[in-house]
């Protein structure tokens, strides 16, 4: 049965998409990891024109796989498919800038994967992100070492591993999105663990067995992560449940650590952008969890973004899904390629040190436009349209060193409110000019 449904999904993903590879190239890639104690792969995307000789920093994207997957996973190839057609797409509203993606492996036996969470189990996965992926990769890639220049991403197991760890580390990402993952583990308990009894017996007392079926082997996955015991062979974990199928609170305690649910509660509202999707018809029962982190989200006043659609976990939606997530992430991005102002042709503006960053980013109707200076400074910070026209200036004048935060209104110097679409905002210091990319949605 599980090997059915895994087939099922990995020709899903093939046939969704055909990759091209008109523009960017694939690596892989293998490092050494001090987290994990071994050799570890990662497959990389990188854009056209990079050169390793030319030190040119791209924004990067950190995009973990689903479960019983693995980096160089064939599935996937219509990652860069996806990269390829965005990048210098011509219609605006869809095009991205030219970025690095990164690929980490986590898969670990004996169940599906790592989660991505540290374990007794597995092994510490979530510190191998932390310091082994994102350092390697930022010595040996001409990628950004800044929160401005990095986002994660990630599918199924990887959207849930990949929101924990942002909720963990909002410092390190300037946003995060998941795709078909479990973001508020409440509904565990409602809609998740009900549809695993008929996988155990049907009636108490329940035989749990990660080979009873797919809802079974993904719950031993996910106890190898959150609730591991190496002292109660031979599967290593605590069990959520016991034999009358009820939830064992003070192990589902421990699964309650790692949900992006609670993980959010230390996270400053637009501190990291947010996005998330699910299918309503997800067959994993992954659906409530993005529901019910969308009420988290609210009632803590966090802006985000999240979209549904009436596919299911793995459906022929998801490359629309995974589209709009990277789309989302890299509106976060400072543009590597600063526009010029037409009102000095002659100018040669050099990349940005200080970093100019926005929240909510898609917005409605204001957003905050932040930046840092190291000492005081003759500063302009204006709002420009695509055809390079100004349309409104928000700061010009000598500004003191620290952190600074100015709101755009949507209006224009007239006042009037401006339409829907895609806005520049520009930074320029007396060193520097930094251009940021704004979505203003009515």
């Amino acid at each position: 049965m599980i090997s059915r449904i895994l087939i099922s999904m990995l020709l899903l993903f093939v046939l969704a998409a055909t990759p091209v590879f008109g523009q960017g190239t694939v690596v892989d890639d293998t490092f050494y990891s001090e987290a994990l104690g071994v050799e570890r792969d990662m497959r990389v995307y990188l854009p056209e024109g990079y050169d390793p000789a030319e030190m040119i920093p791209y924004p990067v994207i950190y995009f973990l796989h689903g479960a019983n997957s693995y980096s160089s996973d064939p599935s996937y190839l219509f990652l860069y498919d996806i990269l390829d057609s965005l990048i210098g797409h011509p219609d605006p509203e869809q095009a991205i800038q030219p970025l690095v993606m990164i690929v980490p492996d986590g898969s670990i036996p004996p169940y599906a994967g790592s989660m991505w969470a540290d374990s007794d189990l597995y092994g510490p996965f979530e510190q191998y992100i932390i310091d082994d992926v994102i350092g390697y990769a930022e010595s040996t890639y001409n990628i950004r070492l800044d929160k401005g220049g990095r986002a994660i991403d990630g599918y199924s197991m990887g959207g849930m591993g990949g929101m924990s760890i942002a909720m963990a580390h909002p410092d390190l990402f300037c946003a995060v999105a998941s795709n078909s993952g479990g973001l508020d583990f409440r509904p565990f308990e409602t809609e998740f663990f009900p549809n695993l009894l008929p996988e155990s017996g049907g009636t108490a007392p329940y035989e749990f067995n990660p080979a009873n079926g797919i809802l079974s082997y993904l719950t031993y996955t996910a106890a190898g992560a959150y609730s591991p015991n190496m002292m109660n062979p031979p599967f290593y974990v605590d069990f959520p449940l016991d034999t009358n199928g009820d939830l064992v609170p003070e192990t589902f305690d421990r699964w309650m650590e790692h949900s992006s649910g609670v993980r959010v509660e230390g996270v400053t509202p637009g501190e990291i952008g947010i996005f998330f999707c699910c299918g309503t018809n997800d067959e994993l029962y992954l659906y409530p969890m993005n529901t019910g982190f969308a009420e988290i989200l609210t009632d803590l006043g966090h802006p985000f973004t999240f979209e549904s659609d009436e596919g299911g976990h793995g459906s022929a939606e998801l490359v629309t899904r995974i589209t709009h997530s990277i789309q989302f992430v890299e509106e976060y991005f400072e543009l590597i390629i600063p526009v010029e102002d037409p009102s000095e042709p002659d100018q040669v503006p050099e990349l940005a040190t200080t970093a100019l960053r926005s929240a909510p980013n898609p917005f409605n109707p204001i957003t905050h436009l932040k930046f840092s200076l190291d000492r005081p400074q003759v500063v302009t910070l204006a709002i420009y349209d695509l055809t390079g026209r100004r349309v409104t200036e928000l700061l010009a004048g000598t500004t003191e060193a620290g952190e600074h935060s100015h709101v755009w209104r949507g209006t224009a110097d007239d006042g009037q409110q401006v339409p829907s679409g895609t806005y520049l905002a520009r930074l320029t210091t007396e060193q520097r000019i930094s251009t940021l990319k704004l979505q203003l949605v009515r």
